[in-house]
């Protein structure tokens, strides 16, 4: 909880210097998302708070129009919701709130209904497709485990091998890939080695 309250205290914090004004008068604040998230960081580091706390502020400052984009769109492909979950895995809950506290605090009292129900949708569509993202990986989910790729790819354990281990992750909830076999083809193709077969 405190780490949600502190990104909603900072994820506007660089909008002064990212204001922009338009042709039409209203001003626009390009980039003050990432530029937040920095400024937000290098302040919360100095707070004392633990790297993953700093982090986890970070991606949700980083982050937080994203839900508000989505919801704002007619029609929502599977594909890009897919995406959003998998990209924001665990911290959706704390980005979904903030998004709805961001829309709540924006005083745009004409749009807030129209806005919150959009939003009500996205995070009913997004929760569902993150609980079968989960069904879905976890039937799916020893195709090859880390310990399989370093015995099979002569691999130490390291950020190449997380790399790997992702992007079989991916390829297996896309579909992409069903069985240890074309898992382990995938893999080889990644590291460039030729197939036996």
């Amino acid at each position: 909880m405190q780490v949600l309250k502190l990104a909603a205290l900072f994820h506007d914090i660089a909008k002064p210097q990212t204001r922009s004004l338009k042709g039409n008068g209203d001003y626009v604040f390009i980039g003050h998302e990432k530029a937040g998230a920095e400024i937000s960081r290098k302040i919360l580091m100095r707070f004392c708070l633990s790297k993953k706390e700093a982090d986890l502020v970070y991606t949700l400052i980083l982050n937080h129009l994203w839900p508000l984009n989505l919801a704002s769109q007619d029609e929502l492909s599977s594909r890009a919701l897919n995406k959003f979950v998998r990209t924001i895995g665990g911290d959706l809950p704390d980005l979904l709130v903030l998004a709805f506290a961001d829309i709540r605090a924006s005083g745009r009292t004409e749009l807030l209904q129209e806005e919150a129900e959009k939003l009500k949708r996205l995070a009913a569509s997004s929760l569902d497709a993150r609980e079968e993202n989960a069904r879905q990986y976890s039937a799916k989910k020893t195709l090859l485990d880390g310990r399989e790729l370093m015995e099979t790819f002569g691999l130490p354990p390291g950020p190449e091998l997380g790399q790997l281990l992702k992007h079989l992750e991916k390829a297996t909830l896309e579909g992409r890939i069903s069985d240890r076999e074309q898992a382990i083809e995938l893999v080889r193709g990644m590291l460039g080695e030729e197939s036996v077969n």
